[in-house]
């Protein structure tokens, strides 16, 4: 892909439009004043923002022969603020809307921060998104905890990796009033646990509470965008399992363990 014109950006993470492949969204990683990429492990605060990419229509498939091809971009428009180090964008088409979430970090803040995390509606995205639009995305569907915790049930904000994954997004209900939302990995104290963030209003729910006994840490793998998901879950003492969560129309989880590790007495399986 050609960059001519904007050689202090490097981009990354692309997703298509859902509605136009002539459209890309990406993270577009800025270079220093003097020519340098900085690194992104462990740093979330690095000069980084999500742009919208417009290309030309893309050859008929069996007129590149399988070989690469170098694509100029047309147009470019940067979604996010400065201030903002953003990352992992991702898409929802659903119910004739097309939404466009990411990550954000304060730039230039700590290292590994508080996440916040942004959604703007690019249903109409064919053409420039206008800067009302952006403006309302800078407000995250979940911001900063800014209230002292009162104990170690109440949220204490979003610490996710850099990454959430590649299609994060579930919804259940009836079909007359489906109830979208969006899953992540978030470290909650000394574990990690699922969140699912209503797409709605921006409540977040932990799916995975620690109420069993067990300290279990918890890594989202996959969802099918509706009830399903799978994840991972391990202990100090317990090796990883695989479980399987399915949404009930009320919201409730059903949880199946299609395989669990069995252990001898003396350590080995």
């Amino acid at each position: 892909m050609n960059t001519a014109g904007f050689e202090d950006v490097r981009f990354g993470q692309p997703i298509f439009d859902p509605k136009n492949s002539n459209v890309l969204y990406a993270t577009g990683y800025e270079l220093t004043d003097d020519g340098r990429v900085l690194g992104i492990w462990f740093c979330f605060n690095r000069p980084t923002g999500i742009w919208k990419l417009t290309i030309p229509k893309l050859p008929p498939t069996e007129d590149v022969g399988g070989k690469c091809t170098i694509i100029d971009i047309k147009t470019t428009q940067k979604l996010t603020s400065s201030h903002f180090s953003c990352r992992s964008p991702r898409v929802l088409d659903t119910d004739g809307r097309s939404l466009l979430i990411w990550l954000a970090c304060a730039s230039g803040g700590a290292h590994i921060s508080t996440t916040t995390l942004h959604m703007l509606d690019i249903t109409l995205a064919s053409e420039k998104i206008d800067d009302k639009s952006l403006i309302a995305a800078e407000t995250p569907l979940v911001g900063l905890v800014q209230e002292p915790l009162k104990d170690t049930t109440a949220f204490p904000g979003l610490y996710p990796s850099y990454n959430i994954s590649l299609y994060p997004f579930t919804s259940y209900g009836h079909d007359s009033d489906r109830q979208h939302g969006v899953l992540l990995s978030s470290q909650w104290g000394s574990r990690t646990t699922i969140l699912r963030v209503s797409l709605k209003d921006g409540n977040v729910r932990d799916v995975t509470p620690s109420t069993d006994g067990k300290l279990y840490s918890w890594n989202l793998l996959a969802s099918d965008g509706g009830e399903n998901f799978v994840c991972s879950r391990s202990a100090l003492d317990v090796p990883y399992e695989v479980l399987l969560g399915r949404f009930q129309k009320n919201g409730k989880i059903d949880w199946h363990l299609p395989d669990k590790p069995n252990l001898r007495k003396n350590g080995r399986t």
